[in-house]
């Protein structure tokens, strides 16, 4: 027989309420239970998600569970995006408790409640707090100051990634029908300084540079300071799409559509290189103000995709071994296995996407033949598992790395990182 022995911590005994909350943009349906005198009561009802009445109702709450002899309540909701922030943040100010369920655990829960597929405001709220008696609770953690701030830089990070990969495909499709004969690739096109110029003078518009004559594009071209090879090119080029007879009214469109997308893809890049900073900046203070171990700047990794990480996982001291860093992202093994039958082992894939793809973004640098984990990575492949597959192996050695670094608080030091603890104290010794 074995018996396994867990430790109640405070929030969880008696003395405290479960109330489970459905939360929408316009209202909130809570759910709670409670057993007093041999006879069991329901509580429910529907507030609106606004401060006032979440206020007034939470007190209303409060003051019938003491009366129940309850000490304080625990809010449980899951994750809608934004809606619930508003809730679990005056229920914190209020002194109570704070935890999440997973959106899946009720949604596979759902039937388990009511023996149907049914679903609505108020079961939902029911099939939360089933989900919270049963013990599958979230911690909710509360973010603050410089690594909610982070949190909130990244994600802008990533909103403008992905406007400028919206501007850079409507740029091609563009470029495709105006300038069809264009020999450069897109990296001339979205980073060099020529195609800035090129655009900002004529809009890549082959038809404008032949009438303007070889000799007025050279010159303004060479004012501008473009290298006489890449004013050859363009003009060759320019030549070649030219004999292409495109309507009039479209060319003029094309080319406003071309300079327009220049000019926001600009303003993108320059919004995107301020975050940047910003974001190293707000790491480099962490490490000087003593809540971060890491130094940013002599780490496995650089400042930014540290800062990337960082604020998707907040404070590492937060994670009580590096199993639970890797479930909070994840990248943990869920394995297959009924009596004989043995299945393939995957990652979950039921943590934060954001921080997964951040850390194999990490990662890039470090697979190189000559990287940390080169040998590691290209053994994998030998092996025969699949690139994204050893890319994933790969971030959960990086996700470990950077949890050990900030756990021990040493120095990097990249000859300890595949040596276990009896080397190094043989080493020592």
């Amino acid at each position: 027989m074995k018996i396994t022995r867990i430790e109640v911590i405070d929030q969880f005994k008696n003395d405290v309420l479960n109330v489970a909350c459905d939360v929408s943009k316009a209202k909130l349906d809570y759910y709670s239970m409670n057993e007093h005198d041999d006879v069991q009561e329901r509580w429910t009802g529907i507030v609106a998600n606004a401060d006032g009445a979440i206020r007034k109702e939470l007190t209303e709450l409060h003051e019938q569970s003491i009366r129940k002899g309850y000490r304080t309540l625990k809010i449980i909701c899951e994750a809608t995006g934004i809606y619930h922030r508003r809730l679990l943040r005056i229920a914190r100010k209020m002194g109570f408790y704070t935890a999440l369920v997973s959106a899946e655990a009720v949604h596979k829960s759902q039937v388990l409640e009511s023996n149907d597929y049914s679903k609505t405001d108020s079961k939902d709220a029911r099939t939360i707090f089933l989900v919270s008696q049963n013990g599958k609770q979230l911690q909710d953690r509360d973010l603050q100051k410089r690594w909610l701030l982070l949190r909130e830089l990244n994600l802008n990070y990533e909103r403008i990634e992905k406007e400028m990969t919206q501007i850079k495909n409507r740029l091609h499709q563009a470029l495709f029908e105006l300038f069809c004969d264009l020999s450069f690739k897109n990296d001339w096109i979205f980073k060099g300084k020529a195609s800035e110029q090129i655009a900002e003078l004529y809009g890549l518009n082959p038809y404008r540079m032949v009438a303007e004559g070889r000799s007025g594009f050279v010159g303004k071209l060479k004012r501008r300071k473009v290298r006489m090879q890449t004013i050859n090119r363009v003009w060759r080029d320019a030549q070649q799409s030219s004999l292409f007879e495109q309507d009039g009214m479209l060319t003029e469109w094309l080319e406003t559509e071309v300079r327009e997308l220049f000019i926001t893809l600009k303003q993108l890049q320059d919004r995107q290189l301020k975050l940047r900073y910003r974001m190293t900046g707000e790491l480099d203070a962490l490490h000087k103000l003593g809540e971060l171990s890491i130094d940013p700047h002599a780490g496995p990794i650089g400042p930014f995709m540290l800062a990337r990480i960082l604020s998707e996982t907040g404070s590492l001291r937060d994670f009580k071994h590096h199993r639970a860093l890797w479930k909070y992202a994840g990248v943990n093994i869920c394995e297959k296995e009924s009596g004989k039958m043995k299945g393939q082992d995957k990652i979950s894939k039921k943590g934060r996407s954001r921080l997964r793809c951040c850390a194999q973004q990490a990662s890039l640098n470090l697979v190189v033949k000559n990287g940390l984990f080169g040998s590691y990575y290209h053994h994998k492949r030998q092996q025969g598992m699949a690139g994204n597959k050893a890319m994933l192996a790969v971030a959960r050695k990086l996700l470990k790395l950077l949890y050990g670094l900030e756990k021990s608080g040493m120095p990097y030091n990249p000859q300890r990182v595949f040596e276990s603890e009896s080397q190094q104290f043989s080493k020592a010794a």
